[in-house]
């Protein structure tokens, strides 16, 4: 488990966004007294879920 503020230094997003996917509901996080955590497994099941990256050909 990571807590999540050192979960988003590691994959580079700002705390809002990860407060933003939470409430979307396309992150999960467990709770344990005042702090959030995000597990192992979930941080493996959100990366996955991210779409490859497809780049853009503007105008060829």
């Amino acid at each position: 488990m990571t807590p999540i503020k050192k979960w988003c230094e590691k994959r580079h997003i700002g705390t809002t966004l990860a407060y933003e996917l939470l409430k979307k509901g396309k992150l999960n996080a467990v709770k344990l007294h005042s702090k959030t955590y995000i597990t192992d497994e979930e941080d493996e099941r959100f990366i996955k879920s991210l779409p490859a990256y497809a780049p853009q050909h503007g105008g060829v």
